[in-house]
Parts: C-alpha cells; structure tokens; sequence
C-alpha cells in the first residue's frame, strides 16, 4: 500500500475496567500493535482513564456497568482492513463499546473545524 491509499480514522474504545489495571494497558497495548499493522501509523493518542458511562451499558465480561475506560486513537490504515478490524472490536469481550470513523481529509488532530461561514469573512 502506498501512502497515497492510505486513509486517516478515529477509534474510541471503552475498555471493562473490571479486568485491572494491567491487563487493560496490556489491551490498550495490544490495540496500538494492531493499528500500526494495517499499512498505517498512529498519529495521535489519548488515554483519557476511567470514566462514569452516561448510562449503562452491557459488558461480556461483567455484566451491566456504569463506568469505563476511554482510550482515543487518530491514525492512518489501509482502507481494505478496517472492516475487518471493526468486526474484531465488535467480538471482543474486554472492549464494552467503540466508534470507528474516516476522519475528513484536511484533518489535524487538535485544531477546531472552521465552518464555511467563518471562512468567508
């Protein structure tokens, strides 16, 4: 793959927290390994921690829980893997939810989205 074919995404992840402290940065890890193998890299990264959800939501390994740890990943991949791997995040019981998006071209991870009318002036 070139870098031409190369698309930008943005991956929100809630991990159980139930499993501790280790074995979700061992995830987390094993997410990031993941991302940088599909023809890609990883550009930009945050571990926001443990958070109370806005409701509650089913876990695989726990039951329902009411809070959850966020991690956020802006990265490039090779667009023929990424349905694969959003079908990998949806099986996998440590991960309690994700949103996986194509992120617009021009796109600058910290830098606000002017909108057209601000543009204009």
């Amino acid at each position: 793959m070139s870098n031409n074919d190369a698309r930008k995404y943005e991956l929100m992840v809630i991990v159980d927290p139930d499993l501790g402290t280790d074995a979700i940065k061992k995830r987390i890890d094993r997410l990031k390994k993941q991302l940088s193998g599909m023809g890609g890299e990883i550009f930009h990264h945050e571990i926001t921690g443990e958070k109370i959800l806005g409701y509650k939501m089913r876990s695989k390994v726990s039951g329902y829980r009411t809070n959850g740890y966020y991690a956020h990943f802006d990265f490039t991949a090779d667009p023929d893997q990424i349905a694969e791997f959003d079908l990998g995040l949806k099986l996998e019981p440590e991960i309690i939810r994700h949103l996986l998006v194509k992120l617009p071209i021009g796109f600058e991870p910290g830098k606000t989205i002017q909108f057209a009318e601000e543009t204009e002036k």
